[in-house]
């Protein structure tokens, strides 16, 4: 459920970012995956209390009764219907902080507050859904995702239970896998002259793999094909040369991620 809420949040904020409010869109995309990451986290390690896991289950529910409104506000014309939709939004709010109060720390339910909150903005919302909105597109697209998320079961697959044992084998060789590429990361930004591109990237790829013989039977091609993508994107030469060459343009970011990876190592998060 995660990835797909991810995926609705993050798809539209790029599309804010290539209508040019760039640094407002980045910021939260930057929220969004720290948020995705923390609380897959907690819930890979069965952090969460009794009470705390029915907070989650009624998270589930309303944020699948938001995706509904989406989908029905987009689909049928002039029904968008704007407080029920922030007020959808809001009490998903308010569930999930239950869900991780206890655990995060309070940078980080101020980052929950800070996505929220730019999607329950009223102009945003009238934007996307207004005849000819500079966001059809991109909403259509979102919508019809979410859609074959439903139809499929793609969006359940763990919380059901849905590995087998050689899937759930997998499963925790992608874990130390992607563990090791991160503690690459940590390497390679904090010690000059380290980076090797060549090591990195095959590093990357074996998280890929792994990734896909988890999910292989599970989801459609469609999926599997977004899987492959965002692999291919971060283990692009240029991007990564770039990441971590001295005076890099995204230095400040590499910064936190990696601030951000040695937090989580150290008090038990990964």
């Amino acid at each position: 459920m995660a990835s797909a809420n991810a995926y609705c949040f993050g798809a539209l904020t790029i599309g804010i970012w290539k209508t040019g409010n760039k640094v407002k869109a980045e910021k939260i995309i930057k929220n969004i995956i720290k948020i995705v990451i923390k609380i897959s986290v907690l819930h890979r390690n069965n952090q969460f209390n009794p009470e705390e896991q029915k907070h989650a289950e009624t998270f589930k529910r309303k944020f699948q009764n938001t995706q509904l409104s989406v989908i029905s506000f987009y689909e049928v014309d002039y029904s968008f219907d704007l407080p029920y939709l922030q007020n959808s939004i809001r009490e998903s709010h308010d569930t999930l902080k239950m869900v991780v109060q206890r655990h995060l720390t309070e940078k980080s339910l101020n980052r929950i507050d800070e996505v929220f909150e730019f999607f329950t903005d009223a102009t945003l919302l009238e934007t996307a859904f207004k005849a000819n909105s500079p966001y059809s597109d991109l909403m259509g697209k979102i919508v019809a995702d979410i859609n074959t998320a439903m139809d499929t079961g793609d969006i359940v697959l763990h919380r059901n239970n849905q590995f087998n044992p050689e899937e759930q084998k997998h499963a925790e060789t992608f874990k130390r896998k992607f563990q090791n590429t991160q503690l690459s990361v940590i390497s390679f930004y904090e010690v000059d002259y380290s980076f090797d591109l060549p090591y990195l990237q095959n590093s990357i790829r074996e998280s890929h793999d792994t990734l896909k013989m988890v999910v292989q039977r599970h989801l459609t091609e469609k999926s599997l094909n977004r899987i492959d993508e965002v692999f291919e994107f971060f283990t692009d030469a240029t991007l990564l040369e770039t990441a971590f060459k001295a005076n890099s343009p995204y230095s400040d970011l590499m910064g936190k991620i990696v601030a951000d990876i040695n937090t989580a190592m150290d008090t038990g998060d990964m």
